[in-house]
């Protein structure tokens, strides 16, 4: 939308964002302010999504660098976002794998405690057996001693398996809090922007008038 006065023109320019609230992008240039043909150093409130500009008709040159200047602004703006949506991307990732992997470590974990248990139901059994005789008592023993040998491995796996994915389990904790202060970081970011952008409209002392007969609207 263009809307024209004797001035000044005021352009909304729209640049589309998948994941981001609306923003703005405010440029002011004080037509009375020139000096020595120079153009004052525009006052600007940044916020992405909307841009606002104010340019002054009668400085080609300098509308041209301010436009010039806001391209540059905004592309920095649009590849901050694209490197946040990146980090996020890649931090979701590795939690999707972390979970995964903390799944299959539980699987694997339930296996080693069932064959445990089923080790000492065998051992049970064997220490019956050993009253039979001598010679099955020394088997018995020789047997019972090898199943607890691997009973300890087996406790030592699971051991190992808990520690681990205790540990994995505070990765993944950290990676959500990581996460979080990103999000907290971008809606800050955008509740001061917004601030700020309220702030400076309130104090601006540029009064643009048209008469609506005059003004001309295009979409």
């Amino acid at each position: 939308m263009i809307l024209y006065n004797t001035k000044f023109v005021h352009r909304v320019v729209e640049y589309p964002f998948d994941d981001f609230m609306p923003n703005m992008i405010t440029t002011q240039d004080n037509h009375s302010d020139r000096r020595n043909g120079h153009l004052n150093r525009p006052e600007m409130a940044i916020k992405c999504h909307l841009r606002t500009v104010f340019l002054d008709l009668g400085s080609d040159n300098g509308s041209e660098r301010i436009v010039e200047k806001e391209k540059l602004i905004n592309i920095e703006l649009i590849q901050s976002f694209e490197d946040l949506r990146n980090k996020n991307k890649i931090l979701s990732t590795a939690i999707d794998g972390l979970s995964q992997e903390k799944e299959k470590q539980g699987k694997q974990l339930n296996e080693l405690q069932q064959n445990l248990t089923n080790e000492t139901i065998i051992n049970k059994q064997l220490e019956r057996r050993s009253d039979k005789s001598q010679q099955e008592i020394i088997k018995l023993k020789y047997d019972v001693s090898e199943q607890r040998c691997m009973n300890q491995q087996l406790i030592q796996k699971k051991n190992n398996l808990v520690d681990q994915m205790k540990k994995q389990e505070k990765e993944l904790n950290a990676l959500h809090d990581h996460v979080n202060d990103l999000i907290f970081h971008l809606e800050g970011a955008e509740k001061l922007q917004l601030e700020a952008t309220s702030g400076e409209f309130a104090t601006s002392q540029i009064v643009i008038t048209y008469k609506p007969k005059q003004a001309h609207r295009r979409k």
